[in-house]
C-alpha cells in the first residue's frame, strides 16, 4: 500500500512537470551560384567587331538609300521653289549642316534684320489622329539692328509662323545689338534677365496691327510664312540623311 502510494506520487509528479518545446530548426537548401565567370568571359571583347556591327550597318545602309529615294522625288520642286525665292534677291538663307538653326538676312535702309528659326518646329509639329498636320507652327526670332558709328541696340521680335501668317508674340528692346545677336548661353543667360516687354495681345490692338505691318514692310510677310516650312521639311531630310551616312560610317569601321 505504501509502495503505491510513492508510485501514484510519482506518476503525478511526472505528470504535472512541463515538457519543453521542441526547437525545428529550418533547413539549409544548398544555393547553386551562378557561374558569373563564364558570363563575363573575355573572349568576345577580343573581337574587332561585335556581333550585331554588320547588321546594324546594312540596315543604316537600306534606309539610306529608301531617304534619297524618296528625296529624289521631291528634290526638283524644292529645287524651284528655292531658285524662285532667291531671284527675288531679297534675303540670303544661312544653312549649315549639322545644325539646326537657319538664319536668313537682308538690309533694309540702314538695318540688318536676321530671322532664326530651327528644325525643332517639325519635331514639335502638333499630330492629330494618328496623322501630322500639313501646316505646322514655327518659332521666329526677329532681329532688327540700326548700323552706325555707335551701338544703337536692337529689336529682338519672337513670331510664330502658321499657315501663311506672321503672329508676334513679343517684342523687346536690347541696349547692345551685340547681347541681342549672342547665341551663347550666357548671352541667353543675361537676355532672360531683362524686360522682354509686356504681353503682346494686351496692348493696344492698333499698336498691335502697326507692329504686323512694321515687320511685313520688311519682308517677313505671307511670302516668308509659306516658304519657311518647306525649306525646313526638306533641311530635315537632310540632315537626317547626314546622320544616317554619319553613324553608318562609323559602325563600319
Amino acid at each position: 500500500m505504501f509502495f503505491r502510494s510513492i508510485a501514484a506520487g510519482l506518476s503525478k509528479a511526472t505528470l504535472a512537470k512541463p515538457i519543453a518545446p521542441r526547437v525545428i530548426l529550418p533547413l539549409r537548401l544548398a544555393v547553386t551560384r551562378p557561374a558569373f565567370s563564364a558570363a563575363f568571359s573575355t573572349s568576345r571583347f577580343n573581337q574587332s567587331h561585335g556581333l550585331v556591327d554588320v547588321d546594324l550597318a546594312q540596315k543604316l545602309s537600306e534606309e539610306l538609300d529608301y531617304e534619297k529615294g524618296e528625296s529624289g522625288e521631291t528634290d526638283a520642286q524644292f529645287q524651284q521653289t528655292l531658285k524662285n525665292f532667291e531671284k527675288l534677291g531679297i534675303w540670303k538663307i544661312e544653312d549649315k549642316t549639322g545644325e539646326k538653326e537657319v538664319t536668313m538676312t537682308r538690309t533694309y535702309g540702314n538695318e540688318k534684320i536676321s530671322v532664326i528659326f530651327s528644325t525643332d518646329a517639325i519635331n514639335e509639329q502638333d499630330i492629330e489622329e494618328g496623322e501630322e498636320s500639313e501646316s505646322f507652327p514655327v518659332s521666329l526670332t526677329i532681329l532688327i539692328e540700326k548700323a552706325g558709328s555707335e551701338d544703337r541696340g536692337a529689336l529682338e521680335i519672337i513670331a510664330t509662323s502658321e499657315e501663311g501668317s506672321i503672329y508676334i508674340e513679343s517684342v523687346a528692346y536690347n541696349k547692345s545689338s551685340a547681347l541681342a545677336a549672342d547665341t551663347s548661353a550666357e548671352g541667353d543667360w543675361q537676355r532672360r534677365g531683362k524686360y522682354s516687354g509686356p504681353i503682346f495681345t494686351d496692348i493696344d490692338e492698333e499698336l498691335q496691327d502697326l507692329f504686323h505691318k512694321y515687320i511685313e514692310e520688311r519682308g517677313i510677310d505671307t511670302g516668308m510664312s509659306e516658304f519657311i516650312p518647306e525649306y525646313l521639311e526638306k533641311k530635315e531630310q537632310r540632315e537626317y540623311m547626314n546622320w544616317l551616312g554619319s553613324i553608318k560610317g562609323f559602325v563600319a569601321k
